[in-house]
């Protein structure tokens, strides 16, 4: 349902569902796990807050969201995906390798996320997504 009301919300109010008020519980419950995740971020994981916690990485976000193709589970794959290459970025400098500049290897996961980025072919994206629903006979 709540991909519908992004691709179709027409059909949605016709089959008698409240088109706003879906989407409103969606952003509701998408911005408390977004804070929930990055309360445990950075208290929870880290123990401590700085200014530049996240570092863009709500940019890695919305590449995920466009490379998964709007679905949960190829999101969460690549969320998977590049998390590890944020893991391997943060562990690769403990090994000490001074032939890669530190600033490159902290890149790893934005790089990867640009050529992936790159490298897709097409982006679909639902048709109605930021576009405000007006309900015939409502304006």
């Amino acid at each position: 349902m709540i991909r519908s009301t992004g691709a179709n919300p027409e059909a949605v109010d016709a089959a008698g569902i409240n088109v706003d008020s879906v989407r409103f519980k969606a952003v509701l419950c998408s911005s408390i796990l977004c804070g929930l995740a990055g309360a445990f971020y950075s208290i929870g994981f880290l123990g401590l807050f700085t200014g530049d916690i996240i570092g863009g990485r709500g940019w890695i976000a919305f590449a995920i969201c466009f490379l998964g193709n709007w679905n949960p589970i190829g999101d969460a794959i690549g969320g998977l995906i590049f998390s590890l290459a944020d893991a391997f970025s943060i562990v690769i400098q403990t090994w000490g390798f001074k032939a890669i500049p530190n600033e490159f290897i902290i890149a790893i996961p934005y790089i990867l996320t640009i050529l992936a980025t790159i490298s897709r072919k097409e982006f679909r994206v639902p048709e109605y997504l930021g576009v405000p629903y007006i309900k015939e006979g409502r304006r």
